[in-house]
């Protein structure tokens, strides 16, 4: 063989060793491995999809957590209004004894009112983002969907409902019996309250179990799209240095090939 055919092999085999050397230390400097479509096209798009999932999740998690703030703000304001109804079941009880005149019951009577007219403003000013919590005297209805995962099925939203109807809200303590009639609608009044309190703090829990569930679904989505993009460092050094040791072998080989020839050329010319 030539010493021009050998040299054409060598030089075809430094850029070869060349391009290794340079991959090598752009996944170095980079941390991944895969930096274009060039490198692992499937590995590529898998790990877009994966980031896209990921990304998703996260801001599903952030939906949830607005979620249980909108529960915490609506519990917080049931709990108001539910000691406050109590307070005005006991002035219902108090009213119900029949050993009081009218003067002393209208002073409980307006002891009342004020009490109802604090219920309905707690229940009017309890808001979100200017949405009222309990619905409005047009529409008792108060009901918010929440994107809770990275999809459009249906198991990706849940609906809140945290309406109250308590438009009802009055008592007439002008009598005795009067006074235990009020108390039979406080009841139910109390009823429905204690009922939404559960209901809040039921899907509060359930909120706070979905972003656990999330959390464990982006870990294990980022290790696996780590597995496909992460640089291994160890194996990637190793890399470097035999494609550097090849390089130095092949560019020795280039001059020492090349000195071969000049000696050759040497020879020829002295004959």
């Amino acid at each position: 063989m030539s010493n021009m055919n050998i040299d054409s092999i060598l030089q075809r085999s430094l850029s070869k060793v060349n391009k290794q050397i340079n991959k090598s230390l752009e996944r170095l400097a980079t941390g991944l491995k895969i930096n274009n479509a060039g490198d692992d096209a499937a590995g590529l798009a898998l790990s877009t999809g994966m980031n896209s999932r990921i990304r998703g999740l996260n801001q599903a998690n952030s939906n949830i957590q607005t979620g249980i703030n909108v529960l915490s703000i609506a519990g917080d304001s049931l709990n108001s209004i539910g000691s406050s109804l109590q307070k005005l079941k006991e002035l219902s009880v108090q009213a119900a004894n029949g050993l009081y005149s009218d003067s002393e019951r209208a002073v409980l009577q307006a002891e009342a009112d004020q009490i109802i007219e604090h219920i309905k403003q707690t229940k009017d000013s309890t808001k979100f983002n200017d949405i009222k919590l309990f619905g409005d005297s047009t529409s008792q209805s108060a009901e918010i969907v929440l994107q809770i995962g990275d999809s459009t099925e249906s198991s990706s939203s849940i609906t809140l409902d945290t309406s109250l109807d308590i438009t009802d809200i009055s008592v007439d303590l002008s009598s005795g019996e009067a006074s235990r009639e009020s108390i039979d609608k406080i009841e139910a009044l109390l009823g429905e309250v204690n009922d939404k309190i559960a209901y809040v703090g039921a899907n509060s829990n359930i909120l706070e179990s979905i972003v656990e569930s999330n959390e464990i679904k982006i870990e294990n989505l980022s290790d696996a799209k780590s597995i496909i993009m992460d640089t291994d460092i160890a194996k990637e050094t190793s890399n470097l240095v035999h494609n550097q040791i090849l390089a130095d072998a092949t560019t020795s080989l280039m001059v020492q090939n090349n000195n071969n020839e000049y000696q050759l050329m040497k020879i020829l010319i002295g004959f």
